[in-house]
């Protein structure tokens, strides 16, 4: 009995392979593209693909798509990050939060610009209400384009690592800059591997590392963040933010005014101000009157370039919570500040630092 079922499955499984067309990592199989575009888009030279939707626009998108989908197993931008990422664990807790703060900033998307697809052929099923779209992206032009892309890269990277004038803060987000585009080019060089045409452009994967760890470094021992409040804050909301900077693995110090702060020679200055207000509101519901205690606050945030004493940036936050008391809404205002605003603040600081290009 146990052989009969097991002959019934193995006949199923043929029957299925037979009759059922295997789609493996998105390749479209050549009988599945109609001749009359294989004669002239070898799938030796392009790479073709076909979508659907109920106009044109939306199913040549879809097979656009299609073809971007031949590069999904390539390399992300995000797995070097996270493999360097690995090596900085089990350092401490300030530095961990620099770094995973550095990686989440640094991270880019998969998605790619595939310059030079062509739509080759369109087909519309009006009783379906349905169009169908061949795409097809010569190799040879698009490589050639992979090429050019990272020349580019190397000669833009190379340029600014070389670059040794001006502050921490240019170099800072030099090595930002460089580590963004040394990722781009990793994806890059990957795409030109699938299409078997990378063999001789060396990857630069131990540079990445090498820069990622300059950048680091240089947070956490070089770059200092002058911190200055306005008059007047709560002493616990000035804790509570100088310990949640220090916690994120951001050098800072505070300074009576910028003035100062400019003296010490910080290569940012931070001018921190906040207002709170206490209203108090009463309702009466089902006949009984109640009395709502509120706090209403606010954070304004002015990022200062030393040299120069401009702006640089600015953010608001605000926010407001009710209690019974102004000394439970007092307490509840400081756990939100802890729990919301701290960590928002503190990815702004590195956006700051960072500054990524225009």
């Amino acid at each position: 009995m146990k052989s009969c079922r097991q002959t019934v499955i193995l006949i199923f499984i043929i029957l299925f392979c037979f009759f059922v067309k295997p789609h493996m990592s998105g390749i479209i199989y050549a009988g599945e593209i109609p001749n009359s575009i294989l004669k002239k888009y070898s799938e030796n030279l392009y790479i073709i693909r076909s979508g659907s939707g109920e106009t044109f626009e939306s199913a040549a998108e879809s097979a656009r798509f299609e073809i971007s989908k031949y590069f999904e197993s390539n390399i992300r931008g995000e797995t070097l990050v996270n493999q360097w990422m690995k090596a900085r664990t089990g350092k401490g807790k300030p530095d961990e939060m620099r770094s995973t703060e550095i990686t989440i900033t640094i991270k880019i998307t998969s998605s790619r610009d595939l310059p030079g697809i062509e739509i080759v052929s369109t087909r519309e099923n009006k009783s379906k209400k349905v169009f169908e779209v061949w795409a097809a992206l010569e190799k040879k032009s698009y490589s050639q384009s992979l090429f050019e892309k990272i020349r580019k890269i190397d000669e833009n990277v190379d340029r600014k690592l070389a670059d040794k004038e001006g502050g921490n803060i240019r170099r800072v987000r030099f090595l930002f800059q460089s580590a963004k585009s040394l990722m781009t080019r990793e994806q890059v060089l990957g795409d030109l591997n699938l299409l078997k045409q990378g063999s001789e452009i060396p990857s630069r994967n131990s540079l990445f590392s090498a820069v990622m760890n300059s950048l680091d470094s240089l947070i956490a021992g070089a770059f200092d963040t002058g911190l200055v409040f306005n008059s007047g804050i709560d002493e616990k909301v000035r804790s509570a933010l100088i310990k949640g900077i220090v916690d994120a693995g951001i050098r800072v110090k505070e300074y009576q005014d910028i003035q100062s702060s400019t003296s010490a020679g910080v290569d940012l200055i931070l001018s921190v101000e906040h207002k709170v207000d206490f209203p108090v509101t009463k309702a009466t519901v089902s006949g009984k009157d109640f009395v709502f205690n509120w706090a209403n606050w606010m954070i304004s945030l002015k990022a200062i370039d030393p040299a120069t004493q401009e702006i640089i940036e600015t953010q608001l936050f605000n926010d407001k919570v009710s209690g019974g008391s102004e000394g439970q809404v007092r307490e509840r205002m400081l756990n939100k500040m802890l729990k919301t605003q701290v960590p928002q603040i503190t990815s702004w600081i590195y956006w700051v630092i960072f500054k990524p290009e225009k």
